[in-house]
């Protein structure tokens, strides 16, 4: 059954350190709050480690917990399998076009294999949420255009939405993340060290 599931850690959008490459990523996340849905789809893009799960974690935990569905793909996928073998897809629908956020992370696992009828799927509910005006968050490691086989209808409604690229830090923002981190934590730390 689909349910909110992030972490148990608290996600907040001042923890997460964006730096200068990545100017409008803390202004766009800040628009994503319950009472106006103005980006549907976000689509959060950016290599393995660069915080896509914080942040969307960080977007969830706006929402009451009973008004949230949030997922990795391959969750999805195996509900939706479930659902299907058990006669239940009346049912999943309802739980997932029932609810007012519907995060969906990893979502470059439906590139992997044949996945076509879990697709369709995804689409059709994509476009309910839309429709009724409820919040979509896509996290992804490849673009939207770099996912093999994802119907051209899908794609494009992936990309009717916000697409935010996660920019790696260059070194000197290392530095400045790691500053921050010591500060944070209260550690001190010598020069050397941090160097």
């Amino acid at each position: 059954e689909p349910k909110f599931q992030p972490s148990d850690d608290a996600f907040l959008l001042d923890t997460y350190f964006a730096g200068p490459e990545n100017p409008l990523l803390l202004p766009a996340i800040s628009t994503l709050q319950p009472a106006e849905v103005q980006h549907s789809p976000f689509v959060l893009v950016g290599a393995h480690g660069s915080g896509k799960s914080h942040l969307a974690n960080v977007v969830a935990s706006r929402w009451p917990k009973t008004a949230v569905n949030f997922f990795h793909a391959d969750e999805f996928t195996n509900a939706f399998i479930s659902a299907s073998k058990e006669g239940a897809l009346e049912s999943f629908r309802q739980q997932l076009r029932g609810k007012k956020l519907l995060v969906l992370e990893n979502f470059e696992f439906f590139a992997e294999g044949s996945k076509a009828k879990t697709l369709l799927e995804l689409q059709h509910t994509l476009r309910s949420l839309q429709r009724t005006g409820q919040q979509i968050v896509l996290t992804s490691s490849l673009p939207i255009t770099s996912i093999p086989d994802l119907p051209p209808s899908l794609q494009t409604l992936l990309l009717s939405g916000l697409r935010i690229q996660i920019r790696p830090p260059r070194p000197e923002t290392k530095r400045q993340l790691l500053d921050h981190l010591v500060a944070r934590s209260g550690t001190k730390l010598s020069k050397p060290i941090l160097d």
